[in-house]
């Protein structure tokens, strides 16, 4: 009888499940600015956040996660990543615990850089760690579960914004960490990481778990083994001499430039400006309601494209999408520019707008690049372009303010339209087809 179920699939899944669970760190934190509102409406709290502190207060997550790519990568390589993000998980609550209950300018300051390192940490390590977990059968699906539970953690404090107070709404942001700290005792480490450090009889334990005792292991155990002595970690010297090739300078060129237009499109804008955004349109319904919408056309749609990742081509999907987002913003536009039209659309058109996103932008960018850049300079490239997303994301964090002050938010959401159109003409220009091609194939292509 035919096999229809990768062989350990679930263990697989129970695996990603858990250590996807850290991503709600980078959902809760990126929209966490969703109870700012309530802290200035708050008569109790010992303290006043001028304009440009709640500006600041917004920014320090992407700001303070700019560096952090780095210096996880060497973290992961010498602890494992196993290690890494379950010792990242515990802290994490504790600067949420304080944030809450020990109100002042310097804990909000110092938790929001705090908590943004550990989402930067988080976002770097839990690509490749499920990678390096997963069947190549299942790789693409279960690759984008983390996505999922970021979406999750978005939707979490919009709940708890609109309906709690600011302090329990920002304490039970750890609540779902305190699951995920237990849970990590039943997650194996990267049978990669073993073998690279000689631990191969750890890194076959791992790999009988993951694919299931009835199967044999000792042919992928191999093939990890001769990857890791035909293609050891270069070090970034040589890395940086591999760079000069066409084929591995070219691909790496384009994820940066993904990177950049992709988050110039306004996605941090709707995630971390949420409550301001919709008070900034004098929407006739409760800014803190609309929030809500926002939060379960995200979640949706990242469910959905855990789906139709490894069944539809990526490229024409990216470019469809970010139509779809350059479309939605131009209307959002006219909508706050012409009287005539009904105020309550901008809840449709965002709500769009943050489906086509997931869909489209803010998963198949990062798919994609993590795809085309070649193995030779993959850390290098990886790294650096994890540092141009998050600079990027901080540029539009700090600027935004100063974008609707000095152009007006309806010419602000003009611009983010523009880079979305442009993103769109880039892979219709640029990019290849990589569903179904290994990376080999795709390094040929831009030789």
């Amino acid at each position: 009888m035919e096999q229809t179920v990768t062989p350990g699939f679930f263990r697989q899944l129970l695996c990603v499940l858990v250590l996807s669970s850290t991503y709600m760190i980078t959902g809760t934190s990126s929209s966490w600015p969703t109870v700012i509102p309530k802290i200035l409406n708050d008569t109790d709290v010992n303290f006043i956040l001028t304009e440009q502190e709640v500006n600041w207060l917004i920014s320090l997550e992407p700001v303070s996660s700019m560096l952090v790519p780095a210096m996880t990568g060497i973290l992961m390589e010498v602890l494992g990543p196993r290690r890494l993000l379950s010792l990242t998980v515990m802290p994490t609550v504790v600067v949420w615990i304080l944030m809450a209950y020990v109100p002042s300018k310097v804990v909000l300051f110092v938790g929001r850089v705090l908590i943004g390192i550990f989402s930067g940490s988080v976002s770097t390590t839990v690509s490749p760690f499920t990678t390096e977990l997963t069947s190549p059968q299942v790789r693409g699906m279960l690759g984008s579960v983390r996505k999922v539970f970021g979406s999750a953690g978005n939707l979490y404090i919009y709940i708890t914004a609109a309906f709690l107070p600011w302090q329990l709404a920002t304490a039970l942001n750890a609540a779902p960490l305190l699951l995920t700290a237990v849970l990590f005792f039943f997650v194996k480490e990267s049978p990669y990481w073993l073998v690279r450090h000689g631990r191969e009889d750890d890194a076959r334990e791992a790999l009988t778990f993951l694919r299931g005792p009835k199967v044999d292991v000792n042919v992928e155990l191999e093939k990890i083994k001769m990857a890791t002595e035909d293609q050891p970690l270069a070090n970034i010297r040589e890395q940086m001499n591999q760079m000069k090739l066409p084929s591995n300078y070219k691909p790496t060129l384009l994820s940066f430039v993904l990177y950049f237009v992709s988050v110039m499109g306004g996605q941090c804008i709707v995630l971390q400006y949420t409550v301001f955004l919709f008070q900034l349109t004098n929407i006739d319904l409760d800014p803190f309601r609309c929030t809500i919408f926002i939060g379960i056309g995200g979640f949706l749609s990242t469910i959905a494209s855990t789906f139709i990742v490894d069944l539809i081509d990526r490229r024409p999907l990216l470019i469809v999408s970010a139509l779809v987002c350059t479309i939605c913003l131009v209307l959002t536009s006219l909508t706050l520019s012409l009287s005539i039209i009904p105020n309550w659309l901008i809840i449709v058109f965002l709500v769009i707008y943050i489906v086509s996103l997931n869909l489209g932008p803010n998963l198949l960018t990062t798919i994609i690049t993590s795809e085309i850049i070649p193995t030779p300079v993959r850390s290098l490239g990886t790294s650096v372009s994890s540092n141009i997303y998050m600079c990027s994301t901080m540029l539009v964090s700090v600027t935004f303010p100063f974008m609707v002050k000095g152009i007006s938010l309806e010419f602000s959401l003009l611009v983010f339209a523009a880079f979305n159109l442009l993103l769109a003409i880039i892979v219709y220009r640029f990019v290849p087809e990589t569903r179904g091609k290994s990376l080999i194939e795709l390094q040929y292509a831009f030789m």
